[in-house]
């Protein structure tokens, strides 16, 4: 059983992922690849951080709209800083996080996509 200060940290890790866009199945796995623990634990400890990001936003009055397209902007304007930098792979970086915010690209076609058409 993990210690208060390591279901904390392990918190944090995950909560900053969540700011970043990260995708909660995604976290899930990394979260237990990295800290070797089991998916379950890994899913309760992601649910802990994703709880205190929606209370985080409605103790500062934010709602999840306006949170996203904080986060667009923001992807935006890091695209923009990388592109001028010459960062090209920064850039797409950003591109494909900007595309897991939107909900557009290949993975969230095929993921939408009707086998029965």
């Amino acid at each position: 059983m993990a210690s208060k200060v390591q279901r904390d940290e392990r918190t944090k890790w995950c909560l900053l992922r969540l700011i970043d866009g990260k995708p909660t199945h995604r976290l899930v796995s990394e979260l237990a690849e990295r800290e070797g623990i089991s998916r379950r634990q890994a899913r309760r400890v992601v649910g802990d951080a994703y709880q205190e990001l929606q209370k985080d936003l409605d103790d500062a009055g934010i709602s999840g709209e306006q949170y996203l397209a904080r986060m667009i902007a923001n992807t935006e304007t890091a695209i923009e800083r990388a592109l001028q930098a010459g960062h090209a792979a920064a850039a797409v970086g950003g591109v494909n996080t900007l595309a897991r915010l939107l909900g557009i690209g290949a993975e969230q076609q095929h993921r939408h996509q009707n086998p029965w058409t």
